[in-house]
C-alpha cells in the first residue's frame, strides 16, 4: 500500500519516518500523569518527605514508621494535581487555537520540569500545593494537546493507524485480548 508522492513516486508508510517517530515520542505523554501519580502516591509514606521539618507529616507514634501525613493533606496533594488538569483540559480549545498544539506541548513540558523543581526544592506547604496545581496544568496539556498533535502530524493516508497509538501506549490492557471461557 503505497500513496501517490507530488512527483508521482510512490510513498511507503517507512517513508514517513520522521512522522512515525513523533507521534511514538508524544504517544508517551500519558505515561506523565501516571508515572507523577504513582510517585507523589509512594513519597506519601516516605519517612523523609513525612519527616521534613515536620511540614509535610506529622509525629505519630502508633504508626510503624513513627510518622503520618494528614488525611486532608493527602487529599490536597493528590485532588490539585486533577484540579490542574480539569483546567488545562477545559481550556484546552482556546490554548489550541490561539498557541497552537506544539506551543501548547512545549508549554506542558515547561510547566512540568518548573513544577517538579518545586516540588523537590520546598520544605514549604504551600509551595507543594502550588506546585501540584502547576504539573496539574501541565498535564492536562500534554494529555489533550498530545492526541490533537498526532491527528494533524499524521499524513491522512495513516492517520487512522496513528491515532491508537496513544490509547495503546496509555493503557495497555486496551491491547491484551482476552478469550470467552468455554
Amino acid at each position: 500500500m503505497a500513496a501517490a508522492g507530488e512527483d508521482g513516486q510512490q510513498l511507503r508508510l517507512k517513508d514517513y519516518w520522521r512522522c512515525c517517530a513523533a507521534v511514538l515520542l508524544i504517544s508517551t505523554s500519558s505515561f506523565q500523569y501516571g508515572v507523577d501519580f504513582g510517585i507523589i502516591g509512594g513519597l506519601q509514606a516516605m519517612v523523609g518527605f513525612l519527616k521534613a521539618n515536620q511540614v509535610f507529616g506529622e509525629p505519630a507514634p502508633d504508626t510503624p514508621i513513627g510518622y503520618n501525613i494528614s488525611a486532608t493533606r493527602q487529599q490536597l496533594i493528590s485532588s490539585l494535581m486533577i484540579l490542574g488538569a480539569f483546567i488545562a483540559s477545559s481550556t484546552a480549545g482556546f490554548t489550541a487555537v490561539f498557541a497552537g498544539r506544539k506551543l501548547s506541548l512545549w508549554t506542558a513540558c515547561v510547566l512540568i520540569f518548573v513544577s517538579t523543581a518545586m516540588m523537590q526544592a520546598t520544605t514549604s506547604i504551600g509551595v507543594l500545593y502550588a506546585a501540584r496545581l502547576i504539573i496539574g496544568l501541565g498535564n492536562g496539556l500534554l494529555m489533550t494537546h498530545a492526541q490533537l498533535y498526532i491527528h494533524e502530524a499524521s499524513p491522512a493516508r495513516y492517520r487512522g493507524l496513528a491515532t491508537p497509538a496513544r490509547t495503546r501506549t496509555s493503557s495497555p490492557s486496551a491491547s491484551s485480548t482476552s478469550s470467552p471461557a468455554s
